[in-house]
């Protein structure tokens, strides 16, 4: 408590020192530790260096001081200080432009980044429309790339439609369409993105931000997929090869042919587990994912959505707080169940519990109530068993959904209250 009272102390302080400065040279002093060039960016922007420090140990009053908050605001709209005064339709416009005209902007800045063009292209406020522009398009082509399976459309992925008679079915499904080389491009220009941050932070910084490990995440398992998408392509072209200089005959399904040739030939239904295009479907899935979960990442910028995705960035926490409970109680339950039940593997009217891999699934699905009671009971005629069976599972629900479930939702609400009442205060 008293180390608390003097976390307190110190952050009423450096806020009591904001209150004083009389000019705005005063509070970049303050905001930037000297007024020097010398600590200026390679831009001639402030490096804000005290600000990021206040943020990385969470110094919310100094940085929601009305002081630090107007430098801030005339950094982000720096070289268009009349767009901070128009109205939300203006600024709506604005952001449309940007948006239509994004390519031949960034040709622009390519060719004359010292112009004028190039100062405003480089303001906080213009990368920021320019940032968020080029992902949505990003994720508008992970859609288009998805349309193709949608439901009406004239090829199913299942069929085993082929160009022309000779051609190998996997070729045409391991081909990489167009939508998907403007997704490779963009992940690479994604990739120097993050190499330039990492560049300019240092690994020790960046790692420290959640954000960028989910970026690395999904950038990774991005390229990971299209390796496997890749290799699994390489494989049918030298089967294609082969067909075409050692087969004759149109028909492929009549010609004997070596069996890694033939593979090649084959529907989905008989493609291996390990299948190099099956695990790049998979990563891509999961990739995908990652993407649009990424839009929670500007949601703070907005006034409405900014309090729900700090929630959400504390309800995770509480989630792993909680889990520790969770894990040690579900286990606890998951083995005791499987010993009891191991013994009747066949004599049960199904297979929950006879395993661990059935124990937990019976038991995870149990909390959502996807479970049935008919999981503990025997065929044979062995009552005191099914009992103990009907009591541990019976607590075990009373224990994760009543008491453990109703726990987490009181931990998120609070949460939310608290960030509730933070942004009251705050403004």
């Amino acid at each position: 408590n008293d180390y608390r009272k003097l976390s307190m102390q110190c952050k009423d302080f450096v806020v009591g020192v904001l209150d004083l400065c009389r000019d705005t040279e005063e509070v970049d002093a303050i905001l930037n530790g000297d007024v020097s060039k010398e600590t200026w960016s390679e831009h001639h922007r402030p490096t804000l260096s005290r600000v990021k420090l206040a943020i990385k140990y969470e110094v919310k009053k100094f940085v929601a001081h009305p002081n630090c908050q107007q430098q801030l605001l005339t950094l982000w709209y720096e070289n268009l200080s009349g767009l901070r005064q128009q109205s939300g339709s203006v600024k709506f416009m604005t952001v449309v432009g940007v948006s239509v005209g994004l390519p031949l902007l960034a040709i622009a800045y390519w060719i004359a980044p010292c112009s004028k063009l190039g100062r405003t292209l480089r303001s906080p406020f213009m990368k920021f429309v320019a940032h968020a522009v080029s992902f949505t398009i990003f994720l508008g082509l992970l859609v288009v790339n998805a349309s193709d399976r949608f439901e009406g459309v004239k090829n199913l992925p299942n069929e085993t439609i082929t160009d022309y008679p000779k051609q190998v079915f996997r070729v045409k499904t391991t081909q990489f369409s167009w939508t998907e080389m403007l997704i490779m491009k963009w992940i690479l220009g994604m990739i120097w993105s993050e190499c330039k941050e990492i560049w300019e932070e240092g690994p020790r910084e960046y790692v420290m931000h959640l954000w960028n490990l989910l970026d690395f995440g999904m950038l990774s398992i991005f390229v990971a997929s299209f390796t496997a998408r890749f290799m699994a392509f390489l494989k049918a072209t030298e089967a294609q090869q082969y067909v075409d200089q050692y087969v004759q005959d149109d028909n492929l399904n009549k010609v004997m042919l070596p069996p890694e040739v033939a593979y090649f030939t084959y529907a989905r239904n008989k493609w291996l587990p390990s299948d190099p295009q099956i695990i790049s479907e998979g990563l891509y899935a999961v990739a995908v994912v990652l993407s649009f979960s990424r839009i929670a990442y500007i949601l703070p910028a907005n006034e409405s959505f900014g309090p729900l995705q700090i929630s959400l960035g504390r309800t995770v926490k509480d989630i792993f707080k909680f889990m520790v409970i969770f894990i040690m109680v579900f286990v606890a339950f998951m083995i005791g169940m499987f010993n009891l039940y191991s013994y009747y593997l066949g004599a049960k009217y199904n297979p929950a519990f006879t395993t661990v891999e059935e124990s937990f699934k019976t038991l995870f699905w149990s909390i959502f109530g996807l479970s049935e009671v008919i999981s503990v009971v025997l065929k044979y005629d062995h009552k005191f068993i099914e009992n103990i069976g009907y009591v541990l599972y019976g607590v075990y629900n009373v224990t994760m959904v009543v008491v453990l479930l109703n726990m987490l939702i009181a931990m998120i609400n609070n949460s939310y209250q608290e960030i509730e009442e933070d942004q009251v205060k705050n403004r």
